[in-house]
């Protein structure tokens, strides 16, 4: 695998041409193109370049216009340019200014032969020669766009805005605002992202035809079958050939195979001025000169690793090229670019250790990898008594859950250590309830799980009833205060009365 390297540099510059992608080797040849070049493009296979004095032709060595600091070319029947004063030209001979208000960047629809012109962060105008013939207010726009055969797609402060030929537009998505370059590659459609720096992969292009995309969280993606891919910096230009794409940033550009979980396969932190794809190679002009970036996709090899020794209940962790697998099963199978070299690290698992601490792998095949775990940990047999095998309950161990099914675990901690252990059963009650249990040697720990019972219908209503009586007053007892209150009265006016007689 190779990147072919045309060694073009600025004058008293150097190009920095990566001649592999395993070993960094640099060439370092003069060729006199003018300095301040800040953006490029190319006519029929010839490149021109967008100076802070014009256009310059790089086949014929010389300018073919001059007097205009430009920062962003196009063709289409003629240069279109816009300078760092903020101003649009078209150039086909004579040079005509075109009326669009602080222009941003520009992009050729090749399927109707138009220039779209991303301006003032809030519009896009549709340019034929050096007429206005559509414009379209876009909220909160970066200013990037991509085409199909039917639309174009333009990024928003609310997602992506669908522009028909028809004059029409719809938004799609309320996805995040900030989004950068685009593109569509085979079956998927790749967009750039500002906030967070990487790439939004949709892996189902049916998802754009819905009227909304409400995706704001990453917990959403998975819904719509789209995948997020970190990049160490914004992507601003995107270029897809042969399953790999090609992504550049302000401060670097890197390649990434798209048939292998988007691999990092190639990265340069080189600021980039301009990038272009063109004839299946990424062309990235840095302010020491032009790099052009030409790969092959790397062929794919599957890599299986299995370990043996760890417990049934064990977590089986591998850590490659800085990114972590896991497993319970065992086995780990991984889909990996070949030709390249991995880093391998095989992780301990609570005092089991690996035969092989860390391996550095050129995968040229497919491959596997046996570790063995060995550990001088003590087995402690734990027996659920009371409970028939498939019949679910947790295993605390120093409060971490196991789940279980089987009546009867091993556990494997470490010799003369204490630790509590617990253990739950749905609709059970378990002796003992909790147990601090000090490690010596091996052993087995005996727990008892009883099923609680569950109360009649019929019972529980009587006990209800007979709880009722026992604790309300009965009518007869409310009768006989009454009685002893009416006796009372009466003979307390009995009383009165004989007073006021012997008086």
């Amino acid at each position: 695998m190779t990147i072919k390297a045309k060694p073009i540099i600025f004058a008293f510059f150097v190009v920095v041409a990566l001649a592999s992608v395993e070993s960094a080797s640099y060439n370092t040849i003069s060729l006199s193109i003018p300095q301040g070049s800040n953006t490029f493009t190319f006519v029929n296979g010839e490149m021109y370049l967008g100076t802070v004095n014009g256009i310059f032709s790089l086949e014929n060595d010389s300018y073919i216009l001059t007097g205009y600091d430009i920062k962003c070319l196009a063709f289409l029947d003629g240069f279109y340019f816009i300078t760092t004063n903020g101003s649009l030209y078209f150039y086909n001979g004579t040079v005509t200014q075109i009326d669009v208000p602080l222009p941003q960047r520009l992009f050729v629809d090749n399927y109707t032969s138009e220039l779209y012109v991303a301006a003032n962060y809030q519009y896009v105008y549709v340019i034929k020669g050096t007429h206005i013939v559509k414009s379209y207010y876009i909220y909160e726009s970066f200013g990037f766009l991509t085409f199909t055969n039917s639309y174009a797609i333009v990024d928003s402060g609310e997602g992506y805005t669908f522009l028909y030929y028809n004059g029409s537009n719809r938004t799609v998505c309320y996805y995040q605002d900030a989004l950068t370059a685009m593109t569509f590659a085979n079956n998927t459609f790749i967009s750039g992202s500002f906030s967070p720096n990487g790439l939004w992969v949709f892996n189902n292009l049916s998802v754009l035809d819905l009227f909304v995309i409400p995706i704001n969280y990453f917990s959403q993606l998975p819904y719509y079958n789209i995948d997020y891919v970190p990049l160490p910096f914004t992507p601003y230009w995107i270029y897809y050939n042969n399953g790999l794409v090609y992504v550049a940033g302000e401060t670097g550009y890197e390649v990434l195979d798209s048939l292998n979980g988007y691999q990092v396969i190639y990265s340069n932190f080189t600021p980039v001025l301009d990038a272009v794809g063109y004839n299946g190679a990424f062309y990235v002009l840095t302010k020491y000169g032009l790099v052009k970036v030409e790969l092959l996709p790397p062929p794919v090899y599957v890599l299986t690793l299995k370990e043996l020794g760890l417990p049934s209940y064990g977590t089986f962790t591998v850590e490659i090229n800085g990114q972590d697998y896991t497993s319970t099963n065992g086995s780990i199978t991984l889909k990996l670019a070949g030709d390249i070299l991995y880093n391998i690290t095989f992780m301990d698992y609570l005092g089991f250790k690996p035969n092989i601490t860390s391996i550095e792998l050129n995968l040229t095949g497919n491959t596997d990898l046996d570790v063995r775990y060995t550990s001088e940990l003590v087995q402690v047999k734990v027996d659920l008594e009371g409970v028939k095998n498939g019949t679910h309950w947790i295993l605390y161990v120093n409060g971490t859950p196991y789940n279980e099914s089987s009546p009867v675990v091993n556990l494997y901690l470490s010799n003369s250590t204490a630790y509590f252990i617990n253990v739950s059963v749905p609709n059970y009650k378990v002796f003992p309830v909790n147990l601090e249990y000090q490690v010596n040697g091996n052993n087995t720990l005996v727990f008892s799980a009883t099923p609680i019972p569950v109360q009649n219908a019929s019972t529980a209503s009587k006990n209800i009833s007979i709880a009722s009586s026992n604790t309300n007053p009965s009518f007869d007892f409310y009768i006989l205060l009454v009685i002893i209150f009416v006796t009372v009265i009466l003979f307390f006016l009995y009383l009165v009365r004989g007073v006021r007689k012997n008086g």
